[in-house]
């Protein structure tokens, strides 16, 4: 179900688990901008590990989140949001995988170096609900993306066949989704988040970097390409703080 050409078996998966970086600047205005790459490390079912997906040894997945908004001590608001998932095909090779690294800011583009065998998948360009970040002990956060859309055309012309998210994601057909992801904030994120508007009202602008391990969990199991579309627009969840899950 894999169109890379370097996984040819399907398999079910009802988490996905990996880590990320995020780059935070709050104005003194309140208004907030984020940054966010995740990169995804392993699938999981039913509490045990699944082998032979290829991840990080064949291919790497990994998504880019922007997210902007309002903040405050108590919460932070994201009114925009976009999410572009990404394949690095060249992790057989360290020379060529892919880096990158933030700038000043929250405001300044991302660097990146080694993408030329990397290709975008998918995205979802806008959230369907205001996403809410609760900065009250205990914290908690909801996001709602919509309108994830897969590429449909050749994103490596330099390749052999059709590298696109169709051909990776093979199923569903469907790829209409909304997304609605929640879990806890643990405390050290939160003080360090709370602590930024305040911040920015006396500096004119205060900026944090933040990283954490994240999951994402599925109500049944489903196929990996499904289950990967999904977990991409989950990490809309996972941007502005270091998460961790609620016990089931």
């Amino acid at each position: 179900m894999v169109g890379l050409g370097i996984v040819n078996s399907s398999f079910d998966a009802d988490k996905l688990t990996g880590s990320y970086d995020e780059i935070v600047t709050v104005d003194n205005t309140g208004a907030f901008t984020s940054k966010v790459v995740a990169t995804f490390t392993g699938f999981t079912l039913n509490a045990g590990n699944v082998n032979n997906t290829g991840i990080n040894s064949t291919y790497v997945l990994y998504a880019v989140l922007e997210a902007s908004g309002t903040a405050s001590a108590t919460s932070f608001l994201a009114t925009a949001a976009s999410i572009d998932i990404f394949i690095d095909t060249g992790v057989s090779a360290p020379a060529t995988a892919t880096t990158f690294a933030f700038g000043a800011d929250a405001n300044a583009a991302i660097t990146w170096a080694n993408t030329a065998d990397d290709y975008k998948i998918g995205s979802a360009p806008s959230l369907a609900l205001n996403g809410a970040v609760d900065l009250i002990v205990p914290a908690a956060f909801n996001f709602f993306f919509k309108d994830f859309a897969l590429t449909d055309t050749d994103q490596m012309a330099g390749e052999a066949g059709t590298q696109s998210g169709k051909t990776f994601f093979t199923a569903p057909a469907d790829f209409y989704v909304n997304i609605h992801s929640d879990g806890d904030i643990n405390s050290q994120d939160v003080a360090t988040l709370a602590g930024l508007a305040a911040e920015a009202v006396t500096t004119g602008s205060a900026t944090r970097t933040l990283s954490g391990e994240l999951s994402a969990d599925f109500a049944r199991p489903v196929p990996e390409p499904t289950g990967l579309a999904l977990t991409g627009l989950a990490l809309a969840a996972l941007g502005l703080v270091s998460r961790r899950r609620k016990a089931a």
